[in-house]
């Protein structure tokens, strides 16, 4: 018995180090690069979709409109906006002409698709640049550098988008898994398996929109404007990604627990509509980890115990060495000295978060 579960815990502790060590490989290359100076690309729209977002929009609003590129404009979508979304756009409208407002009324549908699908039909650009309300790009330079990681094949180019940093564990906790996530799907676009983007920082063509027919065969979703785009539009030759620090978009993060488990259970409800393959993998990733910790539990509780230590030590070491890499180069130096913890993190977030994934809502979720 104990000799069984030493090799199926020894067999996951090596499938869950490797989902870490090797799609990452090409990522950590990335590190470093200098962007290009120029780019193929001559204008774009930056989009976001606005709904009852006011003061966010006087806060980070101006750092958007104060991107250094020529060639650009900013269209807002005020998504039938209780509060004074209006009147702050408005305000904004007489200040910068490269602003252009957009109003949807009457939501018929969840999130905020249709009225992202509206803006993209009203914007004139063949490129969008998408993030959200909530964001404030690192630098002047964000849209410049999204634009610059692309080449005359890509369609579509993933960013970074990590969190503010504030005190308390909750906020170690989502600043970690922002940058849990990011390592994930940034590896798998280095590795050419692209599946996923946050729409916090995403740039994509209208080509690849419209090739896909834009948020139609998900628009009964609340989520997945973004990861859904991308896992069905995404392939190995026309997908670039962006971790220059000028192009990292901050967004605010959650002060509850419970705001954050909403959201991520609408998040990782549409998780089901990916590519099979994509699931099979992020499956694979998610019931390696847990098997891990169940494995190294059970040798423990068998009294296993040399055999136990030996296989979370060699596994985490693995881990930690790669994840400091990554951490290193995207800003969240001070999260690796937290990460055993953080790692155990990871084990109750895919046990937390499963039901969620199989057995998503029915879309009736708040915008």
């Amino acid at each position: 018995m104990v000799l069984t579960i030493l090799l199926l815990a020894t067999l996951a502790s090596f499938i869950n180090a490797w989902f870490y060590v090797v799609p990452a490989a090409r990522l950590v290359k990335h590190f470093g690069k200098k962007s290009a100076e120029t780019n193929p690309i001559e204008s774009v729209d930056i989009l976001l979709a606005a709904r009852n977002e006011a003061e966010n929009l006087k806060r980070f609003l101006p750092a958007i409109l104060d991107q250094d590129l020529p060639s650009l404009a900013v269209v807002v979508v005020n998504d039938d906006s209780t509060d004074a979304t209006g009147q702050v756009l408005a305000q904004f409208e007489e200040k910068y002409s490269k602003l252009r407002v957009v109003s949807a009324f009457a939501k018929t549908s969840p999130g905020k698709k249709a009225a992202l699908s509206e803006a993209i039909a009203k914007s004139t650009s063949t490129w969008i640049l998408a993030t959200d309300a909530d964001c404030k790009p690192a630098s002047s330079n964000w849209a410049a550098r999204m634009l610059s990681a692309a080449d005359d094949k890509t369609e579509l180019v993933l960013g970074y988008g990590p969190y503010q940093k504030r005190a308390g564990w909750l906020n170690k906790w989502i600043r970690f898994e922002a940058l849990y996530t990011a390592g994930q799907y940034l590896s798998a676009a280095a590795s050419g398996n692209p599946y996923m983007g946050v729409g916090r920082n995403m740039l994509y063509s209208r080509a690849l929109y419209n090739r896909v027919e834009g948020f139609s065969s998900h628009a009964h979703l609340a989520g997945g404007d973004d990861d859904l785009l991308v896992n069905q539009g995404a392939t190995a030759t026309n997908t670039g990604i962006c971790v220059d620090a000028d192009a990292w978009v901050y967004s605010e993060p959650h002060t509850t627990w419970s705001g954050y488990f909403k959201q991520k259970t609408r998040h990782l409800s549409v998780s089901t509509a990916y590519k099979k393959s994509d699931q099979l993998w992020l499956g694979m990733l998610a019931a390696s980890h847990v098997a891990h910790f169940v494995g190294v539990l059970v040798l423990m509780l068998f009294g296993a115990w040399q055999f136990a230590l030996l296989i979370y030590s060699v596994r985490l070491a693995l881990v930690w060495w790669r994840m400091s890499q990554i951490a290193k180069s995207l800003g969240e130096s001070d999260l690796i000295a937290y990460l055993p913890v953080l790692d155990v993190g990871v084990c109750i977030y895919y046990v937390r978060f499963s039901l969620a994934a199989l057995f998503p809502s029915s879309g009736k979720a708040n915008w």
